[in-house]
């Protein structure tokens, strides 16, 4: 199994899993598990290692799949675990960009949710622990049957991790992997938008670059997407050299293609200066999956407007059911979702569009055109988690930060599912 089609490369990756197999088998009872599979990019041939100047550097994190035996309390094993993933992500901080482990049964693997994500992972799991026969038993999921939804769902998450890597304008240069990084998630937002903007069409090919081609080779030359052709114009000779960077971790290209060098500060920034650039490129792509997703065009509407549209995407029941559920004590952190204007909170639209939405909101509120003063309003009357008790009287740098690390806490605690709890 190659990992990387450069050898020096695949090598390097190989001692990484070597290291992290090890320790994850001895860490954990290895009756209470089938196999560790591995998905992702790396499992496809297409790991992002870079070559830095202490060495090779993989951008490409290494997600791990846990296939617990049916008897195994899963929720026991992820605290065992847990501590070990830790310090294993803490050690290999200078090689990797990190590990990232799930759990799951083999009836995970045999029925899957048609999702984005289970999708992805039928691609080309690789077992690196136990009984590869489970591989075979990895049920496939078919694009048509992925809900356009999902595509849209897959948009919000991409958007809110590059809100999250916003880098603040006072920043001082960084290091040449901090730079690479930033650098590497302006990649997947580009490369992933495009793979939403196919889904939302059931017409997704496998590899990056052939997902390239067909979006800017065959729909931006149909005449029913003239329009979107025209405002993503300034960014469609990128996309090449983000496939092929995604792909190889080919940073020679990306710095010709761009006109700056590979150095430290020069990369840093490049990986700015790109962040910002491709704010416009991120809506216009999210405002075509959300017509996709509602069956209506969307790509003239201001953000006031598309607020309004999310209310369509569930019922006023089903949303208000959604909303006390999430309410109860032991659903999220205390202190972290606000009983205050329910109702109103909920025809608006669901928790989940609630929080993907605030994201979108601050993200796009970094555009030349937004509406600032809306932004701030909409944020503070939807946001669906409590906000500090003077946050009225916070300036707007306080109001901005306080505002990130509720987004980041209930991102992780009601969109990811991770136990995390308030400072």
């Amino acid at each position: 199994m190659l990992y990387s089609s450069i050898p020096e490369k695949h090598e390097f990756f190989a001692k990484l899993l070597e290291r992290c197999v090890s320790e994850i088998v001895h860490a954990v009872c290895r009756d209470d598990i089938e196999a560790l599979l591995m998905i992702g990019a790396p499992a496809r041939g297409e790991a992002t290692i870079v070559e830095t100047p202490t060495g090779f550097h993989s951008l490409s994190d290494i997600d791990l799949i846990c296939v617990a035996k049916p008897s195994t309390d899963r929720s026991e094993l992820r605290l065992r675990v847990g501590p070990l993933m830790a310090r294993l992500n803490e050690e290999l901080a200078a090689d990797c960009a990190g590990v990232d482990m799930s759990f799951k049964t083999h009836v995970h693997l045999t029925s899957p949710y048609p999702l984005i994500s289970n999708y992805e992972l039928a691609r080309s799991p690789v077992c690196l622990y136990g009984d590869d026969s489970i591989l075979s038993s990895i049920a496939t999921v078919a694009a048509d049957e992925i809900l356009i939804a999902d595509a849209l769902r897959f948009v919000h998450n991409r958007c809110f991790e590059q809100l999250l890597a916003r880098p603040l304008p006072e920043a001082v240069p960084a290091d040449f992997s901090a730079a690479l990084s930033l650098l590497y998630k302006t990649t997947k937002l580009a490369l992933d938008l495009v793979t939403a903007f196919l889904f939302a069409r059931r017409n997704t090919p496998l590899g990056y670059e052939a997902r390239v081609r067909l979006f800017t080779d065959d729909y931006l030359k149909r005449d029913e997407f003239a329009p979107l052709a025209a405002s993503l114009e300034p960014f469609l000779d990128d996309l090449p050299v983000w496939a092929a960077f995604k792909t190889s971790g080919d940073l020679e290209r990306l710095v010709s293609h761009f006109g700056t060098s590979a150095d430290a500060e020069a990369l840093h920034v490049l990986a700015v200066d790109l962040w910002y650039k491709y704010v416009p490129y991120a809506e216009t792509l999210w405002k075509s999956v959300l017509g996709s997703t509602l069956d209506t065009d969307t790509s003239r509407l201001a953000l006031p407007a598309i607020a309004k549209r999310f209310g369509q995407l569930e019922s006023l029941p089903k949303s208000i059911v959604r909303t006390l559920r999430m309410l109860k004590p032991a659903a999220a952190p205390k202190g972290l979702l606000s009983p205050v204007g329910i109702v109103r909170r909920s025809f608006f639209a669901s928790p989940l569009a609630l929080a993907y939405l605030t994201a979108l909101i601050m993200f796009f509120g970094y555009s030349e055109n937004a509406d600032h003063e809306w932004t701030r309003r909409a944020i503070v009357r939807y946001a669906p988690f409590s906000l500090p008790a003077r946050f009225r009287a916070m300036n707007e740098q306080e109001r901005e930060d306080a505002l990130m690390q509720k987004l980041i806490l209930f991102h992780q605690a009601m969109l990811l599912g991770r136990h995390v709890k308030e400072d």
